[in-house]
Order: structure tokens, then C-alpha cells, then sequence
């Protein structure tokens, strides 16, 4: 995971609970808020997302001004081919085309200022792609940041979504682009570089086998196995795979913002501005309000999380927010900041005194005490979470409320008795995560069967 380097890259100060601030210097976040939903309560009134509209400003170019919070961004050129819109956001469960939105808004939520030139339909007053960048750049200016010195000004980044598009001497011509992104096939008799622009390319191949291109420095390449469309990150596209979409996203992103510099938003701020609306003033709205359009989040082991704004909010309203115990204790271990994204180890802590559905599904109140290590991947966008990806071990936690025995019978054509099973029945597992040393290693090696 590529670490920030420079601290003046968190430049966003976001409105979080001053309890907060003291609970993350304390690495420990103590649960406070309502124990209920209350729709009349003043902090369930819908926080707006935000709103930019579209300015078209030829037949076959748009501009989309940034779709965050912060209102500004820095300019990118995405250089569209034709193809069918991706199936409209509606009240039904979404898919993951859905989830994953179409190019303009994705990247208007990066933070960046859009303009959007889209494939020839034979429209007589179409601009070239040149006209384009010559007349729509300068109009970018407007929403750029006029004192943040670390946007390059007067540049640009630019996105091909498809590389047959693209006319022949676009690869000669002197373009004011600081880093470019080409998606294309397998190979670089139709895949090239430009001369002067540094460039990532990401390529199809429909082998089970990675392809190299030997392209040479600054330049670099990815593949995608068995994928034979390049179209596979353009929803609604033929050959569209959610996951190479996630994967060259995040590449072309890193390509980017090393390149121009931004824009660069806290990550920490963020995450526990969302924690803190889940925790401390335990608000559906204002949780939801720190996310991205379509969000989402995967408890993996229990299989709980929610799937588009709908259903999130709903998983938040009825599973989650008012679901953890008051005396829910949440410890970060340790917490490494990417470029897009966190990666965090904690231990999550509570009284099982109430149904926490989301972690223990269908599980009546036992009154146990309970500390669970956890890991936390989440994903933001811009200045909005985008998802979260939650694991632990349910075997510590069957074992720490009773519902896991710590033996089983068991029997082969061999031997049969009494099994041991290796899990935690207690704070060893959270104990070992916290303090190196605290418990002795390998102790579950010498358990097994007995008698």
C-alpha cells in the first residue's frame, strides 16, 4: 500500500465530535449517542449529497465540475467512446455496474473537474479532440483552487477509455497533459505512448497468463487476465468485470495524483468523521451523509453489510448504528493510510447485553464479555467513503458468548475422540494483537485429539 508522503497533503478539516479528538489520541473510542432511531431528531434530516450539474458545451463535450464537499479540483480530460449508457441507479437492490458508477461521475467524485469528450457520432458541429482541449480547458479554471500551490496549473491528466479512437498523430503532437491513461488491447502495435507524456496503459489479454509490454521508463503497463474487452472498466460496456474496473481504477488514480499532485483530502479525517456519526452522535443520516453516492459495506463473516444507498441505510437504521451495546469500546492497533484507502487492525470490545445482529445474527442477549481483533479495509473517494470491508475471526466470538464448545467428537478410519479445537475462547487473541508477548505463541500446536 503506497503511504502519503508529505503531511501537507491532509488539507481538509471536517466537522467531527470534539469527544472524538480525544478518544483517537487515546487510540480508543468509546460509544455514546441514542440507543434508538428517532426520524423527528435533528440529526436524522438527510444531509445532501453534492450537486454539480453537467454543462454541455459541444454536441460531443461536457464539463462536470467536482462532486465532493470541497467544491473545487484539479482538470481531467476523460476521452469516452460510444457505447450504451450503464443501467439508471433506481430503488431496486443495485448491481454491481451500478455500484461502480460511469466514468464522469466517478472521477467528479475524485475530486477532479471533468471534461468529458465523447467518440464521433457525425454530428457536423462535434469538436475535435483538440478543439476541445483548446477551448474546454481554459473554462476548467473556475473551479480550481486558486491558492492550493500544490495542484500543477495550467496541466491537466487525461483518461482513454478506449485506444482506437484515438487519430494517429495524437501520439506526435505537443498536448498539455501531465499524465495520461490509455486502456487498449494487448499490444503495442496498437497501444502506444506518447512521446512527451508520461503513460499508464492497461491492456486485455484472454490468456489465464499476464501480458508484458516492454514499454520503457517513464511509461508502465498493466494486464488483466482472461479479459478480452478493453471496455472491462466502463459499466454497461461489453466485457464489463467489477473487479478489473476496481483494480485499474485505483492504478490509474496513483498514476494521477502522483503526477499533478492532488487532490489530495485527509483520509483520517474522513474515516473518523464517518465512525464518529456512528458512534458518538449514532446518526443514520449523517452517516450515510459521508458517503459516496452508491456505497457500500461487507461485514465478511456474518455476511451482513448493505449494498447501495438503500439498503445501507436501512442495514445502518435497523442492524448497526443502534445495535452495539453502550459500553462498546472500539482500540486501534495500528492504521496505515494509502493513497484512496485504510487499512486498520483494532479490537472491538462490548457487553453482550442487547442483539448485535450485524456481528452475532440471531444471537439473544448472554450477558458475556466480549473482545474481538478486527481488520478494516476501507475504500474513499474523494473526500466520501466509497465501501468498507470488514473481517474477524467468528470462531472467537461463538467460543467468548458459549455457542462454540471447545471440543468436538471426532473420527476417521484411524483414531476417533475427543477433538480440541484451536480457537480463542477468551482476550488471548485480542491480548496477542494489543501486546507482543502477552501470550505465549503456538500453544494451540500441542491440542488435538484427546482420549
Amino acid at each position: 500500500m503506497t503511504l502519503l508522503a508529505k503531511d501537507d497533503h491532509a488539507q481538509q478539516t471536517l466537522p467531527l465530535p470534539s469527544n472524538l479528538f480525544i478518544a483517537a489520541k487515546m487510540s480508543t473510542a468509546s460509544f455514546e449517542g441514542p440507543m434508538h432511531y428517532d426520524p423527528t431528531s435533528e440529526h436524522e434530516q438527510e444531509v445532501p449529497l453534492p450537486s454539480a450539474p453537467r454543462i454541455p458545451i459541444a454536441p460531443n463535450v461536457l464539463i462536470q465540475p467536482p462532486l465532493t464537499r470541497r467544491g473545487y479540483g484539479p482538470p481531467l480530460v476523460l476521452l469516452l467512446p460510444n457505447i450504451p449508457n450503464p443501467p439508471p441507479i433506481g430503488e431496486a437492490t443495485p448491481t454491481t455496474e451500478q455500484i461502480d458508477p460511469e466514468p464522469v461521475q466517478k472521477w467528479a467524485e475524485e475530486g477532479f473537474t471533468i471534461l468529458a469528450i465523447f467518440a464521433s457520432k457525425g454530428d457536423q458541429d462535434e469538436w475535435s479532440m483538440l478543439k476541445a482541449l483548446e477551448e474546454g480547458l481554459p473554462r476548467l479554471g473556475e473551479w480550481e483552487d486558486k491558492g492550493d500551490l500544490d495542484v500543477v496549473k495550467d496541466k491537466a491528466a487525461m483518461i482513454v477509455y478506449d485506444h482506437s479512437i484515438l487519430s494517429t498523430d495524437f501520439f506526435t503532437v505537443t498536448l498539455p497533459i501531465q499524465a495520461l491513461v490509455i486502456y487498449g488491447s494487448d499490444t503495442l502495435e496498437t497501444v502506444k505512448t506518447h512521446k512527451t507524456i508520461p503513460t499508464l496503459i492497461h491492456v486485455c489479454t484472454p490468456s489465464s497468463r499476464p501480458t508484458t509490454l516492454p514499454i520503457p521508463s517513464p511509461h508502465k503497463s498493466y494486464s488483466y487476465v482472461d479479459q478480452s474487452d478493453h471496455h472491462f472498466s466502463f459499466p454497461g460496456g461489453p466485457g464489463y468485470n467489477h473487479h478489473h474496473a476496481d483494480i485499474s481504477h485505483a492504478r490509474s488514480l496513483s498514476w494521477i495524483k502522483k503526477r499533478m499532485d492532488g487532490p489530495w483530502f485527509d483520509l483520517e479525517a474522513i474515516w473518523e468523521e464517518h465512525t464518529g456519526h456512528e458512534f458518538f452522535t449514532r446518526s443514520v443520516a449523517k452517516t450515510m451523509g459521508t458517503m459516496v453516492a452508491q456505497p457500500y459495506v461487507n461485514h465478511v463473516p456474518t455476511i451482513t453489510g448493505g449494498v447501495g444507498r438503500r439498503d445501507l441505510t436501512a442495514f445502518y437504521r435497523d442492524h448497526f448504528i443502534f445495535s452495539n451495546p453502550r459500553d462498546t469500546v472500539q482500540t486501534m492497533v495500528s492504521r496505515c493510510v494509502g493513497l484512496d484507502r485504510i487499512a486498520e487492525e483494532f479490537t472491538f470490545s462490548f457487553t453482550h447485553d442487547q442483539m448485535v445482529d450485524w456481528l452475532l445474527p440471531g444471537v439473544p442477549p448472554t450477558g458475556k464479555q466480549i473482545n474481538i481483533p478486527m481488520n478494516a479495509f476501507v475504500s474513499i473517494r474523494g473526500d466520501r467513503l466509497y465501501h468498507e470491508h470488514i473481517s474477524w475471526d467468528q470462531a472467537t466470538a461463538y467460543r467468548q458468548v458459549g455457542l462454540l464448545s471447545s471440543h468436538v467428537q471426532f473420527r476417521n478410519a484411524e483414531m476417533s475422540g475427543q477433538l480440541r479445537l484451536p480457537t480463542s475462547d477468551g482476550n488471548d487473541a485480542a491480548n496477542m494483537l494489543m501486546t507482543v508477548g502477552a501470550v505465549q505463541s503456538n500453544q494451540m500446536m500441542s491440542w488435538g485429539l484427546e482420549g
